[in-house]
């Protein structure tokens, strides 16, 4: 993919992977949501003896393989992902922290069973995009963050 993405001839996007949800072209990475992974000026040049696929950095030049691609596209994913669910709890219950992919949420002690069922509801539930992708997640109560 990163040779592709290279390649100025297409004008087209093209779809990444096995759904039609993630897409690239020669500026990077297309998000479902429309966002983009950024991979300014990318290019093969001459590093240490090597050659390397690169592109442009706030501060420099950066080297890129294919396999750090890959982790960029499943973590932006990911957070796609979590930041959706989140919105929709947050209709229902006031999200207080979040911390990577765990949402903190403050209810009633007389709903907790009620909040427990309706989050990891929405939590366990795959986005339109990704269909049949395997979500899910588990829930813990307490009187504080620590007692989690």
């Amino acid at each position: 993919m990163l040779n592709a993405m290279m390649i100025s001839k297409f004008t087209e996007p093209r779809r990444f992977g096995q759904h039609s949800c993630v897409f690239f072209d020669k500026e990077g990475i297309i998000l479902p949501n429309t966002l983009r992974i950024r991979y300014p000026n990318l290019r093969r040049e001459e590093m240490d003896g090597k050659t390397k696929t690169v592109y442009d950095y706030r501060r420099g030049t950066i080297s890129i393989w294919g396999g750090a691609v890959v982790e960029n596209v499943v973590q932006a994913l990911a957070r796609i992902i979590v930041g959706t669910q989140m919105v929709e709890i947050n209709d229902k219950y006031p999200i207080a922290l979040t911390v990577h992919d765990a949402a903190v949420v403050i209810v009633p002690e007389d709903e907790e069973a009620e909040a427990i069922s309706y989050i990891t509801g929405i939590m366990s539930k795959a986005p339109s995009w990704a269909e049949g992708l395997p979500v899910s997640c588990e829930a813990k109560i307490g009187a504080s963050y620590g007692d989690c």
